[in-house]
């Protein structure tokens, strides 16, 4: 895919999970596929549920971890089950080459971690809509 602009995608992801709360990234693409929305890329505009899931994990990713505009973790996620701690701890230390993403390109681990979800950390939900937007990323 190289270059995207995934802002929606990113409005679509925080907004959802201010509404409800709770969001993993499967209920989000099921949710932006329903809207009509779509990653816009230098190479095209696509709407395949695996592209919206790269880019919702790219968004989670953003979310998660520490970025230069505003350090700390934005979102945390809650309620895993033994095997969503595996994958998440594989995913926190970047040991994700060896993951299968099953025959459809949402299975195996890539599966499991799209199935975790994800909360406000403490603090954040009362000021996400100020939180730095994700409007560029390049795989």
């Amino acid at each position: 895919m190289g270059k995207a602009y995934p802002t929606n995608i990113y409005h679509g992801f925080t907004r959802r999970l201010y509404a409800k709360g709770r969001l993993s990234i499967a209920d989000s693409q099921v949710a932006l596929s329903r809207a009509g929305e779509a990653v816009h890329a230098a190479c095209g505009t696509h709407t395949e549920p695996y592209m919206l899931r790269m880019v919702l994990l790219a968004v989670v990713n953003y979310l998660h971890r520490s970025w230069q505009e505003a350090p700390g973790t934005k979102i945390e996620p809650v309620d895993m089950s033994d095997e969503q701690k595996r994958v998440y701890h594989e995913w926190l230390f970047d040991d994700v080459d060896h993951w299968d993403s099953g025959d459809d390109g949402n299975g195996g681990e890539y599966g499991i971690f799209d199935s975790i979800q994800w909360k406000y950390s403490k603090g954040v939900r009362r000021t996400y809509a100020s939180l730095p937007v994700l409007d560029y990323w390049e795989t």
